[in-house]
């Protein structure tokens, strides 16, 4: 797993991309985090933005909060 924090091409606003290898045991517990961030909505929680994923890999784009 590796996060890292890039400025977004069209506003350079600070994103936070979280990247797991797309292997069944980590998959399960990200698709938890995924519809968990889908359901709930806190001005303590960062918003996710999108999700990508390969063949190889499931990344997490959400919002930064420094």
């Amino acid at each position: 797993m590796a996060v890292r924090i890039l400025p977004a091409k069209k506003t350079q606003a600070a994103m936070t991309i979280k990247t797991v290898e797309n292997i069944e045991q980590p998959v399960r517990r990200i698709l938890s985090e995924i519809s968990t961030r889908v359901t709930l909505y806190h001005s303590n929680i960062t918003n996710l933005f999108q999700v990508l994923v390969t063949s190889k890999w499931v990344h997490l784009v959400t919002e930064h909060t420094p």
